[in-house]
């Protein structure tokens, strides 16, 4: 779980929901960048943004299987409450009794982040991008080409292709896209934070990259100081932003969430 739900639920492009193709150029550059946003005091939810389904839970415990018997190197165990017990502390990250009780974590975990996911792509469509702030806009753009760059990469695919899979034009429209949804996602952060009175610390941000690397087992291999020098700027700035204030965001926010009937 730690290596698949836990990582899945805090991935930083999952709270990029939904795709609108405003692109830079209808958008003017500023020094600070500006943003105009509605009132935000209820956060009205829909039922489905955070269902969790049964065959969802299924396929995270069917990679927990797989994940195992590539660790062992022997064939997928049966799922049951003594494998679960056996295994989960390490999995998971602490001790598990039963299948319930792992399929009630999964659950509780996944809806969690579909409420993250779906507050920032609600907070979104009350916010209106009036200027870019130029600095951030080219480290986001260099990020989104690096990006469909190396997915295309795994997929053996050119960059185009992938694009075109994916429902883009092209490659550079995929990043122009995406480019214009980091940085207004990150002004809508950085703005909410602002308003709640939520003041950014680096140490507490680092303590939060430390967590994320221990989440995906990278702390076996390396520092803190060490992963983010090799993570680069941009990647560091985009897991600020989507991960450590995003979730700052959440705490925040979270009261204030509604779910439709």
């Amino acid at each position: 779980m730690k290596k698949t739900c836990m990582a899945a639920a805090s991935i930083l492009l999952i709270i990029l929901l939904t795709v609108q193709c405003v692109f830079a150029a209808d958008i003017p550059f500023s020094e600070e960048g500006e943003l105009q946003l509605e009132d935000y005091s209820e956060i009205l939810l829909q039922p489905d943004e955070v269902l969790v389904t049964e065959e969802t839970i299924d396929s995270y415990l069917e990679l927990m299987k797989q994940d195992l018997a590539e660790i062992s190197g022997g064939t997928l165990p049966e799922l049951s409450d003594s494998f679960i017990s056996e295994y989960s502390e390490m999995y998971f990250g602490f001790p598990l009794d039963s299948v319930q009780a792992a399929r009630e974590y999964i659950r509780g975990t996944l809806e969690e982040s579909n409420k993250k996911n779906a507050l920032i792509a609600a907070l979104r469509d009350k916010a209106t991008v009036l200027s870019y702030p130029e600095d951030v806009y080219q480290m986001a753009s260099q990020y989104a080409a690096d990006e469909i760059a190396f997915y295309a990469l795994q997929e053996e695919l050119g960059p185009d292709e992938l694009a075109i899979l994916s429902g883009y034009g092209s490659a550079e429209d995929y990043k122009m896209i995406q480019t214009d949804e980091y940085v207004k996602t990150a002004m809508l952060i950085d703005r909410i934070l602002e308003k709640e009175g939520i003041v950014y610390q680096e140490e507490e941000r680092d303590k939060a990259l430390e967590s994320y690397m221990q989440d995906l087992g990278y702390d076996a291999y390396t520092t803190p100081e060490e992963f983010k020098e090799t993570a680069g700027e941009t990647w560091l700035w985009l897991f600020t932003e989507f991960h450590y204030k995003s979730d700052l965001v959440y705490e925040a926010l979270k009261d204030r969430i509604r779910i439709a009937e």
